[in-house]
């Protein structure tokens, strides 16, 4: 299904002969569930976030420092590579909200995700703790067109390391037909994901508005393969906080292969979260990361 001119691989069709089609068949119910539970688990969970096992912060576009894009490691929260296993999942989850007027939407094309990632070039992108930016990884994002998940990757023609190889990755939203978008090639019409959960991936489709100071919740889990462990599948999930209790507004999954999104046997998967920048002066938003209570 990877486009030839690609090194990278993601989005392979999962073999439906394994557990992960029992999966897919009980991942219908859950969401049903989640959607009727969320509100009644998410403020049984909210009094402890601060607790162990979480970081928070603020992201800030600041066209004067990486062109505004803005990024952070909550280190407590990386796991060793050797943590992706079968049948055990390694979580990721963030709770955003851009400041501004309650329920005045964003309407610029930004976005704040939650990943694992890995660092593979000196010469990236700093940020205000003297840390690069990750070159590959795997990982979820919210933004004005709701739950998107993305793999970075670099590929290595020359064979000489990716230092002097430009940035990568592949991306689904529910625009494009769910279909892959390259970023060095544009919207494609391949590697395209079902519209309910699926062995082959999917993304559910939403009728979604970015709104600042609304509390959104991205959520990724990462689990090898148990047919093939070579590769492994993101799960994601888009929650948004409402008056009447914590909404699942869109889930998705996609396969890929590990050695290609995490190449460095020799580092952890660091966890990162990010903003994509707005316009000048667009204002802050605010995070809290931590791997548990999903």
């Amino acid at each position: 299904m990877a486009p030839a001119s690609t090194g990278a691989t993601p989005g392979r069709a999962l073999n439906p002969v394994n557990a992960y089609s029992v999966f897919y068949q009980e991942e219908v119910l859950k969401v049903k569930m989640k959607k009727m539970l969320g509100s009644i688990a998410l403020a049984a969970f909210m009094p402890i976030v601060a607790m162990a096992g979480s970081d928070s912060g603020t992201l800030v576009s600041n066209p004067a420092v990486n062109s505004g894009f803005d990024f952070y490691y909550p280190t407590a929260l990386s796991k060793p590579l050797n943590a992706l296993q079968v049948g055990s999942p390694v979580k990721l989850q963030a709770r955003f909200v851009w400041d501004g007027p309650a329920g005045q939407a964003v309407t610029t094309a930004q976005h704040a995700l939650v990943a694992f990632t890995q660092k593979g070039a000196a010469n990236n992108w700093v940020n205000a703790s003297g840390q690069l930016l990750w070159t590959h990884g795997v990982g979820a994002f919210v933004s004005e067109r709701g739950l998107a998940m993305e793999l970075w990757f670099r590929n290595d023609p020359g064979g000489n390391g990716v230092q002097d190889d430009p940035g990568d990755s592949y991306f689904w939203d529910q625009t494009n037909g769910r279909c892959a978008y390259i970023v060095s090639v544009g919207p494609t019409n391949g590697l395209c994901l079902a519209s309910t959960p699926s062995p082959g991936g999917h993304l559910t489709p939403a009728s979604f508005t970015l709104k600042k100071g609304v509390a959104y919740w991205v959520r990724v889990s990462l689990e090898r393969e148990a047919s093939n462990p070579a590769w492994a599948v993101l799960r994601a999930e888009l929650v948004e906080e409402t008056s009447g209790g914590a909404v699942v507004v869109q889930t998705g999954s996609v396969g890929f292969m590990v050695a290609s999104f995490f190449p460095y046997s020799g580092q952890v998967m660091e966890a990162s979260v990010a903003r994509t920048p707005g316009p000048a002066g667009e204002a802050i938003t605010r995070f809290v990361a931590f791997d548990y209570g999903f």
